[in-house]
């Protein structure tokens, strides 16, 4: 976990002590050690019969368990392994006294650069460190060219600053990164920390409404039926 700090932090949108104070059904991304994994079978519905499991994952805040449904775990199950470091995608389910996590999508973490990353920040400075003053066309190009490369979803923000002011910003790209690009673009640019990969927003600042107000919404969360397919085989049940 200590290894993969800064990485569980920039791609998750919530930490494992932070679920706890959110509402039924509410959309989260986290990251973690699976510390329990605990394969079982559908013995209901639509399903039954296929393998299914129950997890723990933790990260520095503390544990929380969560299921893989059938469907999940057929297209994950590879990556269900103790001591693992994963990113989970998921919805809160607060029909229990304790919150869990219904899983539907599983990261390695290795790959979690190239499928969480949503904005690619790359600051450009127009004097170096002694205040002398730098040419920066060659090194757009440069740039450009290299995103033409590698198409993809994450946002790039280009900003070029000049006596501590933004002078220029483009948002013309959108790249498929790498966990290795930042330090591609400091050595093309010639300058330590200046590109950025950053994730998902936390789910305070982005959806306040996913927030409970207080303990008595938790009680109503975990009253409330849901008829949907998705929970038919619910946790209860194993």
């Amino acid at each position: 976990l200590d290894q993969w700090r800064d990485q569980l932090k920039r791609y998750t949108n919530v930490d494992m002590r932070g679920i706890r104070s959110l509402r039924a059904d509410a959309e989260v991304i986290i990251g973690g050690m699976l510390t329990r994994v605990r394969p079982t079978f559908v013995k209901n519905g639509r399903s039954a019969g296929q393998r299914m499991a129950m997890i723990t994952i933790e990260d520095h805040t503390g544990p929380i368990d969560g299921v893989v449904f059938s469907d999940t775990y057929a297209k994950f199950a590879h990556l269900l392994e103790s001591d693992k470091i994963v990113f989970m995608h998921g919805r809160v389910d607060r029909r229990r006294e304790e919150p869990s996590i219904v899983i539907e999508d599983i990261i390695p973490a290795e790959e979690a650069a190239g499928t969480l990353t949503r904005i690619v920040k790359i600051r450009i400075a127009t004097v170096d460190r002694e205040g002398r003053p730098r040419k920066i066309n060659g090194e757009l190009s440069q740039l450009r060219n290299m995103f033409r490369q590698m198409p993809g979803s994450a946002q790039v923000y280009l900003e070029v600053h000049h006596d501590e002011r933004i002078v220029l910003m483009s948002t013309a790209f959108r790249i498929q990164p790498t966990a290795t690009l930042p330090g591609q673009i400091d050595g093309l640019l010639r300058d330590e920390n200046c590109c950025t990969l950053l994730g998902p927003d936390n789910i305070a600042d982005t959806e306040p409404s996913a927030i409970l107000k207080d303990d008595s919404e938790s009680v109503v969360n975990r009253l409330r039926v849901d008829q949907s397919d998705a929970f038919c085989e619910s946790v209860d049940r194993y």
